[in-house]
């Protein structure tokens, strides 16, 4: 009985690391819209990361419920590296490697969506601060030093400054 759900748990990593290069190609072209210019792939792009993001959410969600019938009812399901105990010695190997190829996938993916979302973050910052700058708002706590020379609190570096 264990082997069949190992087995099966086995093809659902499969499926997830599939699904995860999917994914990770689909982040990729997003920096690359991103960082070009091609504003108008980054619709097309999030779609297919929304039925990706769904697709392995279901993988991942089979992949826990086979887990949970692997233990006791009463015991948390034992972890996915534990699994490969259960198998001959000939494929325990194999199934480690995919685990590992899993979570490093899976670290991946977190740091490329991070990147992206931090570009994204700062574009929007740098907008909003030139915003600022050629509406002069936020010229609330100017001040004149002992030279005549206004200063300005900033947080922000400026790239654009108004002279009167």
């Amino acid at each position: 009985m264990v082997n069949p759900l190992i087995n099966k748990i086995t093809d659902l990593l499969a499926r997830e690391i599939d699904c995860l290069r999917e994914l990770t190609g689909q982040l990729e072209a997003e920096k690359e819209a991103l960082l070009s210019g091609r504003h108008d792939q980054l619709l097309g792009i999030n779609e297919q990361k929304l039925i990706l993001g769904k697709k392995l959410a279901d993988i991942q969600n089979q992949r826990r419920e086979l887990m949970a019938r692997l233990g006791p009812a009463d015991a948390d399901p034992p972890k996915l590296i534990d699994l490969g105990r259960h198998l001959p010695a000939e494929q325990r190997r194999p199934f480690r490697a995919a685990v590992r190829t899993v979570a490093a996938m899976a670290g991946r993916l977190a740091r490329l969506n991070q990147a992206n979302h931090d570009f994204v973050a700062e574009a929007l910052d740098t907008v909003d601060h030139l915003i600022e700058v050629l509406s002069g708002r936020g010229r609330q706590g100017a001040s004149y030093g002992a030279e005549g020379v206004m200063r300005t609190p900033t947080a922000r570096p400026r790239m654009v400054t108004r002279e009167v």
